[in-house]
């Protein structure tokens, strides 16, 4: 896959109050995402990084730019959101093979996915069976489901306790590892952007521009070492009050 190109001279939304003024929430955006790469954009709540992927996917079309894709990409993209929006009233196998049956292997891709994400012994269990994070590990096995050249994640750990997110990204790290794809990812978190992460894109409060850009490069052991961790975010990121 070709790399995907982000130009987005600006995107508003209307405004709600009568001859109110439009919001502008992006302007002037530029960046590259080349094939295989890890990207987190990184940037406080409300200054447009969910607006960013929903013209990523196409989901919003009212923008002024252009975004690039590869032919064939959309059908093979994957938008992880902040809740698992898992169907309920399907089981935890039912809702990966609504995705995986498109596959030529089907059932069995969504069996060895349940597999990779620990949730093996529960593909018989409904969504309000299990926990938040088991959820969103059924979240994940269904993102992979569909062999994603491009998966969009936004902000997929954040209302997990601390652990149960490192541990999630770990489990991310590990599926990419074998099923690769373009990854780019919201988040509001330093040090998850750093242990994810190929390059991070740090987003100016709205509208939104590029206001640094951040290469990682700790290895995969440093990532979760909690000291090299701290210094790589305070060095690149805290230091320069991003």
């Amino acid at each position: 896959m070709s790399a995907i190109t982000i130009n987005i001279a600006e995107k508003r939304y209307a405004s709600a109050a009568r001859n109110g003024a439009d919001h502008l929430a992006l302007s002037q955006l530029k960046f590259d995402v080349p094939a295989g790469e890890f990207v987190c954009v990184l940037g406080p709540s409300g200054c447009g990084k969910t607006t960013l992927l929903n013209l990523i996917a196409g989901l919003d079309t009212a923008y002024d730019g252009e975004i690039a894709l590869p032919p064939g990409t959309l059908e093979h993209l994957a938008y992880v959101f902040q809740t698992p929006r898992l169907l309920p009233w399907r089981t935890v196998q039912q809702n990966v093979d609504l995705v995986a049956e498109e596959q030529d292997d089907g059932a069995g891709l969504a069996a060895r996915l349940l597999e990779a994400v620990g949730l093996g012994a529960f593909a018989n269990s409904y969504p309000g069976e299990l926990s938040v994070g088991m959820q969103r590990r059924a979240a994940l096995a269904r993102a992979f489901a569909c062999r994603p050249e491009l998966l969009l994640m936004d902000e997929p750990f954040v209302s997990l306790d601390p652990a149960a997110a490192e541990e999630l990204r770990k489990l991310l790290r590990a599926i990419l590892a074998e099923r690769r794809a373009t990854v780019i990812f919201v988040t509001h978190d330093h040090a998850e952007a750093v242990q994810l992460a190929d390059r991070i894109l740090v987003l100016s409060g709205a509208p939104a521009k590029i206001a640094a850009e951040i290469d990682v490069t700790l290895d995969a052991k440093q990532r979760f070492d909690s000291r090299a961790l701290r210094e790589f975010a305070e060095t690149h990121l805290l230091a320069r009050d991003l």
